[in-house]
């Protein structure tokens, strides 16, 4: 077993060259592994690693609702940040529908706010200035903003507008 130091954040194995136990390197201009009947299934002790200068593509099939990757772990990092990529990326995922729950306590918040101003809110007029129209004292514009908001929160489809991933799920 591969021992961290005090320092070390995560186990990064050693170079096929630089490894002192027994292994096997298949080299070769391309690779095919290919399970007719039932799965490939792939182990290891400290990590498994795959790297490549260019993409690197997971496919499932088209059967929604069975066809799924799922990824499992007790955190889950997604991307590397600072001076040459050697730093964990820092920033929290937001959960979907806990945020628009609070987006819209928020935005109630809001309306409620709106609403004691709308009440308490008097337009003086000094005399022989007419009256006050529309516009500045109108609060309908602001309440219609709130609903169209509101409107966004409850749409699942991002493709319309919504702020819902539908294909993308976390916990």
């Amino acid at each position: 077993m591969v021992k961290k130091s005090k320092n070390q954040k995560h186990y990064v194995p050693k170079l096929p060259k630089e490894y002192q136990g027994r292994q096997v390197i298949i080299n070769a201009d391309r690779l095919l592994f290919n399970a007719k009947e039932d799965s490939i299934l792939q182990y290891a002790k400290e990590s498994i690693s795959l790297q490549t200068p260019g993409s690197v593509h997971i496919d499932t099939g088209e059967n929604e609702g069975k066809c799924r990757f799922i990824v499992n772990s007790p955190e889950i990092i997604l991307g590397m940040q600072g001076p040459k990529n050697k730093t964990y990326a820092s920033e929290p995922a937001l959960l979907g529908k806990a945020t628009a729950d609070w987006l819209d306590d928020l935005l109630d918040l809001h309306e409620d706010i709106l609403l004691m101003l709308l009440g308490e809110y008097n337009v003086t007029v000094p005399d022989g200035a007419g009256s006050s129209g529309q516009g500045d004292n109108d609060f309908d514009d602001l309440f219609e903003s709130i609903e169209k908001l509101r409107t966004r929160l409850s749409e699942t489809n991002s493709e319309e507008g919504g702020l819902m991933s539908k294909r993308i799920k976390i916990v």
